[in-house]
This record gives structure tokens, C-alpha cells and sequence, in this order.
């Protein structure tokens, strides 16, 4: 059996006291058991899922947060681009303006796609 993964705090109130809880409900076929997260702070609660470790997967994923370091890895590949033509400075040769334009195309491309 694998090793439970550890639960990522609350994304409302940031408690780190989450507790994994098991559900059992009884119904004409017998007791059905389904597994949430739960902060007892604020009261928040995920909507049950059928397997602990679905349960402790679902918690821990933050699209919102997925979604913002993305975002945050292109500006840093931007200002990659940025630094590598400051770097130059004002005397550029000839042969480095393909260079130079590359780099500003890729730092406009990652840019336009976070939206900048």
C-alpha cells in the first residue's frame, strides 16, 4: 500500500489542520462509503469522492495556482530574453541583430501568451 500524501492547507483560510474523513452512507443496498477533506476552521468541504486517495488528489489540486505559475514561467522565460539582450548593450555587431530580433520575438511570443 502506498504512503498517504500530505494534504496541501486550506486555499480559503490557509489552516493546515485538514482532516481526511470517511463517509458512510446507508441505503437500500447497503452502506456506501465515500472519503472527503474537510477544514474544520473554516468548514470548507470538497464534494466526495469514492477513494481516499481520489479524495486527497482532488484537495491538493489548485488550478488556480497551476494556472498562475504557468503564467509565471513564461514572464520568466520573457525576462530571460530581455536579459540576454541587455547584455549586448548598445554595441551590437552586425551579425548579432538575427540574434537580438530572435530574442525579442520570443520575449513578445511568451508574453502574449500570459496575456502581457
Amino acid at each position: 500500500m502506498s504512503e498517504k500524501q500530505e494534504l496541501k492547507p486550506c486555499p480559503f483560510c490557509d489552516s493546515k489542520h485538514i482532516n481526511d474523513t470517511e463517509l458512510a452512507i446507508k441505503d437500500d443496498e447497503g452502506i456506501i462509503y465515500h472519503y472527503l477533506c474537510v477544514c474544520p476552521d473554516c468548514g470548507l468541504m470538497q464534494v466526495p469522492q469514492d477513494t481516499l486517495e481520489e479524495a486527497i488528489k482532488d484537495w491538493n489540486t489548485r488550478p488556480t495556482e497551476e494556472a498562475l505559475q504557468a503564467k509565471l514561467d513564461k514572464a520568466v522565460e520573457a525576462l530571460e530574453y530581455i536579459k540576454r539582450i541587455d547584455m549586448y548593450g548598445a554595441d551590437i555587431h552586425a551579425t548579432d541583430k538575427m540574434l537580438v530580433k530572435m530574442a525579442v520575438h520570443k520575449a513578445k511570443q511568451a508574453l502574449k501568451e500570459i496575456g502581457e
